[in-house]
This record gives structure tokens, sequence and C-alpha cells, in this order.
């Protein structure tokens, strides 16, 4: 990925799986990087293991 530096991403589902990764590869490259997950839990875990990540949203993207 290229051009990502100093970039503002929104990662929805972003504390395991696929997005956490794909959060990790966004600080990597250097963005500012928001996860969106509704596992509080994990959320908290992702932020001890990555300390860079300037934000965390808990909510739930589906239909009420």
């Amino acid at each position: 990925m290229r051009g990502l530096k100093n970039r503002s991403v929104l990662v929805t589902g972003g504390a395991s799986g696929i997005g956490k990764a794909t959060a990790v590869r966004f600080l990597e490259e250097g963005s500012r990087v928001v996860v969106l997950d509704r596992d509080q839990a994990a959320m908290d875990r992702f932020a001890t293991e990555q300390p860079g990540v300037t934000g965390f949203v808990n909510a739930d993207v589906a239909d009420p």
C-alpha cells in the first residue's frame, strides 16, 4: 500500500480477525486508525497490543 501515511482510517470490526489485521497494516503504513467494534473486551486487548491506535469506538453497524 502506498500513500497512506498520515491518512485517517476507520476500520469496522477492527478488534479481531481480518479487521484487526487490516488495522495493523494501516498502522504499519503510518495511518491514523480508529477501530470500531461491538466487542469491548477485544478492543481493550487490542489497545494494549497496539498503543498507536488513535481511538476505539464501541458500536454495532448492524440493523437494529
